[in-house]
């Protein structure tokens, strides 16, 4: 049941699992494809997250970072150390901690799902918190090699953290109470987002809060969990004289667990702004197709393979407490479809996989875009408020057919705007996707 990938330096897959291991997969007989998996970890309390420092192996797990030590280099750990500890947690299933991306700097990240029941103060400490995991020198009185640092505060149940280039933090969150999208949030030092632990409900206490960067519409997804950007590895894109993924390059893969699938997120900044778009990227399966058991975890691996990691948890949907490890490789070119959706002064611009017919993708009558929001309150969830069909003034044509510019009778910031192109192909093809759902924060100047 997989709620980590990270690889070792000799390409040495490491995974943990909501069952309690850490284990090593190899690839034995060399087809690229791992065919042993061996535990490497006596059990944990539901690690949920990995990282490879060296040889040795740091895994989060319920109750702090543990680093797993092989001295002898038998393929089990002999030593566990706790390099980080202190926040409250219980018996309760849902008291996970989840990281492990690390910055420049030697920084992990952990994030930590809300307090919702009855319990102490102590056992509520930091739910609902991202938290920075500083290196320290250990020292007789405190021998852990991080200091614990609260980030970010006011998430629900952020499942998924990564790391873009330029080192800003990002975090999924699921939709509920005080959430009534599910969410990708842009974590900034010391912000809050929107929310609210039982323990803090309290006359008064309504504090500010930042907005997620997109707003990901439920039920359309209904579960989004971790997340991974694609990144094409420096030896690939040396090797192949380019990235690897395209137009899809420095977007986002999220893992959506009950729908069985996968979208695919882009971000674009406006000033200090992180805002986009979230797209379809795995399709429905067809009756009795194999798909995803549940997507929980994703990465890419060194040699640019798309891992995803998925379970189906007993006590989260009714599954059977299984899981598996697919790997996806791309396979020839992309269908048309929307590769990307920007925002600008009044209106979008979205950009094909491939070139489309211009006189065809120049007619208004194959664009649908409405918008709407969500209003927060402490129920669980919320229904589309103040929705409003846009009228397409224009739409300008790139020359190669590879944009669209779509101009719209007004913006309204604050809103999601569900973008749909019906009608259109690509020399027989149909679109996809064919649909975005771009949240509109700052309307470009």
């Amino acid at each position: 049941m997989p709620t980590g990938l990270a690889w070792r330096p000799d390409g040495t897959l490491v995974i943990s699992s909501l069952k309690g291991r850490v284990c090593l997969l190899r690839d034995t007989n060399g087809d690229g494809l791992e065919d042993e998996i061996k535990p490497f970890s006596d059990d944990l309390a539901a690690p949920y997250g990995v990282n490879c420092s060296g040889k040795d192996i740091d895994v989060i797990n319920k109750y702090g970072l543990l680093r797993l030590y092989d001295s002898d280099g038998d393929g089990h750990a002999e030593k566990t150390e706790v390099l980080a500890d202190g926040w409250g947690y219980t018996a309760d299933y849902h008291d996970w901690a989840v990281g492990l991306p690390r910055d420049a700097q030697g920084n992990y990240y952990v994030a930590l799902p809300c307090q919702q029941d009855e319990r102490s103060e102590a056992a509520a400490r930091l739910r609902g918190w991202a938290l920075k995991l500083v290196p320290r020198t250990p020292t007789a009185d405190d021998p852990r090699r991080f200091a614990v640092e609260r980030f970010a505060g006011g998430l629900r149940f952020p499942m998924g953290l990564a790391l873009n280039r330029a080192g800003d933090l990002f975090a999924t969150d699921n939709q509920g109470n005080y959430t009534p999208f599910n969410e990708l949030n842009q974590l900034s030092p010391g912000t809050r987002y929107g929310f609210i632990n039982k323990l803090e409900v309290k006359p008064g206490f309504a504090p500010p809060f930042k907005p997620a960067a997109i707003e990901i519409p439920h039920p359309w997804t209904r579960s989004i969990n971790g997340i991974c950007f694609l990144y094409t590895p420096e030896a690939v894109q040396k090797k192949l004289g380019r990235p690897l993924f395209g137009p899809f390059e420095g977007q986002l893969v999220g893992c959506e667990y009950n729908n069985r699938a996968l979208v695919r997120m882009s971000l674009e900044r406006i000033g200090d702004t992180y805002q986009g778009a979230v797209y379809p990227l795995s399709r429905p399966a067809a009756e009795g197709e194999e798909t995803f058991e549940g997507p929980v975890v994703c990465a890419v691996a060194p040699d640019g393979d798309l891992y995803i990691g998925s379970l189906r948890d007993s006590a989260w949907g009714g599954g059977q407490n299984t899981g598996s490890i697919v790997r996806l490789r791309p396979d020839g070119p992309l269908p048309p479809g929307i590769a990307e959706v920007r925002a600008a002064r009044d209106g979008f611009s979205i950009h094909f996989t491939q070139p489309l017919e211009r006189a065809a993708a120049a007619d208004t009558a194959h664009y649908s875009v409405v918008s709407y929001r969500r209003i927060p309150t402490p129920a669980y969830g919320g229904a589309d408020a103040d929705t409003k069909a846009a009228r397409v003034r224009s739409v300008a044509v790139s020359e190669n057919g590879l944009s669209a510019r779509l101009v719209l009778d007004e913006m309204r910031p604050g809103f999601v705007y569900e973008i749909r192109l019906t009608g259109l192909d690509s020399g027989g093809q149909p679109m996809f996707p064919a649909e975005a759902y771009y949240t509109l924060r700052q309307v470009p100047k």
